[in-house]
């Protein structure tokens, strides 16, 4: 057996110890002294869904290669902003996440219905952190043209 090869199975072995290994103390820890915060979640808008399922439709060689069209379950697991995710979250044992818009976002989109998707989006993202505050956190969505109206510019950078 030759030394890369050698070192692949090596390296294969540790990992997958390591692993299991991780596994049986993660499934011991129901009762844990830390938060679980899971980082870059994704949501999305139906309407963010709808715009690009018409620019698919109008245009299909303008839109990025990661900007597929999704399955209905998909779709509405990325939409729910609410009990389903809470509930996903709980089953996962996760305690709060930071959520972010789904790619492509609305940089596909023209500047004046990408700073309306913006918006729209982030103000479901406020609502949703309103609602559940220990559970979510987020990262606001900007157009590609930061001196639209919606984009965030109003944030402070430091």
């Amino acid at each position: 057996m030759d030394n890369t090869r050698r070192t692949f199975l090596k390296n294969t072995a540790l990992i997958s110890s390591t692993l299991t290994t991780t596994s049986r103390l993660w499934a011991q820890d129901t009762e844990s002294d830390f938060i679980r915060i899971a980082a870059e979640e994704t949501f999305t808008i139906p309407e963010v869904l709808e715009a690009l399922s018409e620019l698919v439709a109008r245009n299909p060689d303008r839109v990025p290669p990661h900007a597929t069209i999704l399955e209905p379950e998909m779709s509405s697991a990325l939409v729910d902003l609410g009990a389903g995710r809470i509930s996903a979250m709980d089953e996962a044992r996760i305690d709060k996440q930071i959520l972010g818009i789904w790619s492509p976002g609305v940089q596909v989109f023209g500047s004046s219905q990408g700073a309306e998707l913006a918006q729209l989006a982030n103000d479901r993202l406020a609502e949703a952190i309103r609602q559940h505050p220990d559970r979510f956190a987020g990262l606001a969505t900007a157009p590609q043209d930061p001196g639209l109206r919606g984009s965030g510019n109003g944030a402070r950078r430091g």
